[in-house]
């Protein structure tokens, strides 16, 4: 608290210091310039001229979206949007970085690591923020734990710690965190850490996603990531031909809600999972042709399509030419 107190005060030109006697106590002496001309022109936010109701402080922290969704106001509509979890026991902290979040991303709130495990479980969010300190469960077996479920390993974990020493910051690495912040921090150096930690990411994942085969073996993943797309990649090619087979059935295959495996893949391989099962369909396809081991009537139907017309259509948007062009060109 202290930590935070004296950047606010610094933020605003001021002073604090400290008077303490052992046995007699201690006293913190704050001194503020009065007005606004110690200011720079950009230090200043003036309040939108909207009434009393709105002349509060939000706009110190950062534009406000109306998209601030309770857990159980997040549904298949959001999936979509990017989410951030903030798992942090202080109020006045969670304010301050939602804040600086709420204009790019949907935030989540928790205010322990057992509600933070909790909620990383039911809405598979996109990165997460969390305190070291806190009640009930703290950062690192928050984070610990995350990194060992297949569900919620791929996130991005960033840890806020008071503890500025470097065994704390080996600590918070060693459970899987991916990236560690020191007490006080800057609001813009927070947002910058993690669109890098997304871009990151999806760059990574974009790569894995442009070497997805029928051969899971030969994706370069972490191991679990490995593990969870060879499952996914195992039922799509068990059920190739199956054209009812769909994103209920590949969820149900997979234990994990039809959300959860949104999130997860998009995360993973940036597609969703109709699109997955589309894209490896095609794929298989091409291999066909290119052993010209049936027509393009009877190949259709062996990767699971039952509209030839689409299944054309949809091989000319992947591949670029008609299955028609392409078994010629072979």
């Amino acid at each position: 608290g202290l930590a935070l107190t004296k950047e606010l005060v610094e933020l605003h030109h001021g002073a604090i210091s400290v008077q303490s006697e052992e046995g007699e106590g201690t006293q913190f002496i704050i001194k503020l310039w009065k007005g606004t001309e110690h200011f720079n022109p950009g230090e200043i936010v003036e309040n939108p001229e909207s009434g009393p109701e709105k002349q509060d402080n939000v706009a110190n922290l950062g534009p406000v979206r109306p998209d601030i969704k309770k857990p159980e106001e997040i549904g298949v509509e959001d999936i979509d949007q990017l989410l951030i979890l903030v798992v942090e026991d202080n109020h006045d902290v969670r304010e301050y970085i939602k804040g600086h979040l709420v204009a790019e991303y949907s935030i989540l709130e928790a205010t322990d690591g057992d509600e933070g495990l909790s909620l990383a479980r039911e809405h598979i969010p996109d990165l997460i923020i969390s305190d070291v300190m806190m009640p009930i469960m703290d950062g690192f077996e928050l984070t610990s734990k995350l990194k060992a479920d297949i569900k919620t390993s791929h996130i991005p974990v960033i840890l806020l710690t008071a503890k500025a020493d470097g065994e704390a910051k080996i600590e918070g690495l060693e459970t899987g965190a991916d990236d560690y912040l020191t007490k006080p921090f800057d609001g813009k150096e927070l947002l910058t850490r993690i669109r890098n930690l997304i871009k990151v990411r999806h760059t990574l994942w974009e790569r894995i996603s442009r070497e997805l085969t029928m051969q899971p073996k030969r994706v370069k993943a972490p191991s679990m990531e490995e593990q969870f797309l060879g499952q996914i990649m195992e039922h799509i090619e068990i059920h190739l031909a199956d054209p009812e087979f769909s994103v209920e059935k590949l969820s149900e295959l997979m234990a994990m809600s039809r959300i959860h495996l949104h999130r997860k893949l998009k995360s993973l391989t940036d597609q969703s999972a109709s699109q997955l099962i589309r894209v490896i369909r095609l794929k298989r396809a091409r291999q066909l042709l290119e052993q010209n081991s049936a027509t393009v009537t009877e190949i259709a139907y062996q990767v699971g399509f039952n509209n030839i017309s689409y299944f054309s259509k949809c091989f000319k948007e992947q591949f670029g030419v008609l299955p028609s062009e392409f078994e010629e060109e072979g």
